[in-house]
């Protein structure tokens, strides 16, 4: 029998690149908080764009549990650490983040005007109709009304719901291998609920996952408003395209053989045909808008960097046969509605954009007797009508039922109509914290965070021409993505 002989063959220096890192195990608590923000984002768009009451409470309940694991002190082990043992505090790091006060002081502004209504909103069954109250004047009011119709105590629950995920990805993620799985997620859940929306379209259902009935016939998957369902698979697109860029650029960095890439090009294929199919005029043109904005960030992405080897082949063969999926795919689905909706509005043939421009008129008048204390949230669609009768086109004789207007399709407008001036001043503190923080991460080196930011600003344009952050799950998922963003460049760097 031979002795063994140790081989004391070394490897190559192209094997030592390619070997990957020892990756640390995630803390419990840290993964408890991934199961939670990640269960709460995928949970909206299923729950009927989280727009139902007993939605609000979940997202809620969700939410308030979310910060609760962050905040718990976590002790970091050899099996958790490359260092010595440590143990984590988390809420120092929230007191010193300017995002909790600023939406702590909304919280409270918003309070405030519920607990301080200056009409009481009454129905015999067939109408209904505003009684005056005594409120405190120097303080903001709003209108008391049941909360399923919509009170500043719903739009407090959907807020409070936003502002805590947003904390708690702030001071509880800490890994970038966390967010990985998150956005991963977030991606794989939108192919499906995606192609849930699309088998509806196929089968022609008239109710909501085939057996929840809706007054309206536009809805799409789990969204009950077709541009609300839009708007958040829009989201989705910038992310499902950020990670394949992610993907491509760390296999040409790392020499892989293969990587994830092609995988979230087929997700964003599959969500951009759906986007087409919820036939939302807004929402294809944002799409329209986010495909070569893309295109360009990846090139300047790619120039920016010279020494990462390059496939331009191909790049351009899968870009092609991605193209031929999308155009495949969008000819099956018989697309031909969606492309004569856009042919009417860029021809400005549809009656409806013209009531939009008036109401929005309407609206800018409105704003002009309550831009600096707010209606109250919620206070829009009760106290619009007066307004509204200024205008035949939007409001006339016997028309009262039909023309009934919840949203005025113009966030820009009603955001702050019913918030008020100091809100907004907060709002805007928000972003621009947000866009200093990548500014200073250098967030521009990394093509997911450009993404990300892209398909952020381009809803923020989408709500421009109608009321995409009226919707829970595009709001909660918009404001989520800002800290992951933030973040994920930090972590990169």
């Amino acid at each position: 029998m031979l002795p063994r002989v140790a081989s004391f063959a070394q490897p190559s220096p192209l094997d030592r690149f390619r070997a990957k890192p020892q990756r640390l195990l995630l803390h419990p608590l840290e993964s408890a908080l991934l199961w939670i923000v990640g269960g709460h984002l995928i949970f909206l768009p299923w729950a009927i764009g989280g727009s139902e009451s007993w939605a609000h409470f979940i997202s809620l309940g969700l939410a308030v549990a979310g910060l609760v694991v962050a905040l718990l002190p976590r002790t970091y082990t050899g099996e958790y650490t490359q260092g010595p043992d440590f143990r984590l505090l988390s809420w120092p790091k929230l007191l010193r983040f300017p995002i909790f006060w600023a939406g702590l002081a909304l919280l409270v502004y918003v309070t405030i005007q519920a607990c301080n209504p200056a009409w009481t909103y009454q129905t015999d069954g067939k109408s209904w109709w505003l009684s005056s109250n005594s409120p405190v004047k120097w303080l903001p009011t709003s209108v008391s009304a049941p909360f399923q119709r919509g009170n500043p105590w719903r739009h407090l629950t959907i807020y409070a719901s936003a502002w805590l995920v947003g904390c708690t990805i702030w001071i509880g993620f800490t890994r970038r291998r966390t967010l990985q799985f998150l956005l991963t997620a977030l991606a794989a859940n939108a192919f499906v609920f995606t192609g849930c929306g699309l088998l509806q379209r196929l089968a022609g259902t008239k109710k909501i996952y085939g057996f929840i009935t809706t007054p309206s016939s536009s809805f799409f998957s789990g969204f009950i408003y077709r541009n609300h369902a839009g708007a958040y698979l829009n989201l989705m697109l910038a992310l499902s395209i950020g990670l394949a860029a992610w993907f491509y650029f760390r296999g040409l960095r790392r020499m892989e053989k293969s990587n994830p890439a092609g995988l979230f090009a087929f997700f964003a294929c599959v969500v951009s045909i759906g986007v087409v199919i919820t036939f939302s005029r807004g929402s294809i043109l944002i799409l329209v808008l986010l495909l070569p904005l893309a295109l360009g960030l990846f090139l300047f992405h790619q120039f920016r960097h010279p020494s990462l080897p390059r496939k331009p082949a191909i790049v351009a063969v899968l870009v092609l046969a991605f193209a031929a999926f999308v155009g495949l795919g969008l000819e099956a689905l018989s697309a031909d509605k969606a492309w004569k909706r856009m042919d009417d509005f860029i021809e400005d043939r549809d009656s409806t954009i013209e009531v939009r421009r008036v109401a929005t008129t309407a609206a800018g008048e409105m704003y002009r007797d309550y831009w600096l204390a707010g209606t109250g949230a919620s206070g829009f669609r009760y106290l619009f009508p007066p307004y509204q009768e200024r205008y035949p086109v939007i409001y006339g004789p016997g028309q009262q039922t039909n023309q009934y207007w919840e949203h005025v399709h113009n966030d820009w407008i009603e955001i702050p109509l019913e918030l008020g001036a100091l809100p907004m001043l907060l709002l805007i503190f928000c972003q621009g914290y947000w866009l200093l923080t990548l500014v200073r991460q250098r967030a521009v080196d990394h093509p997911l965070c450009l993404m990300l930011v892209a398909g952020c600003v381009l809803t923020v344009v989408h709500a421009r021409i109608d009321f995409v952050f009226q919707n829970p799950a595009v709001l909660v998922t918009w404001c989520a993505f800002w800290p992951i963003v933030a973040r994920w460049a930090e972590e990169e760097r």
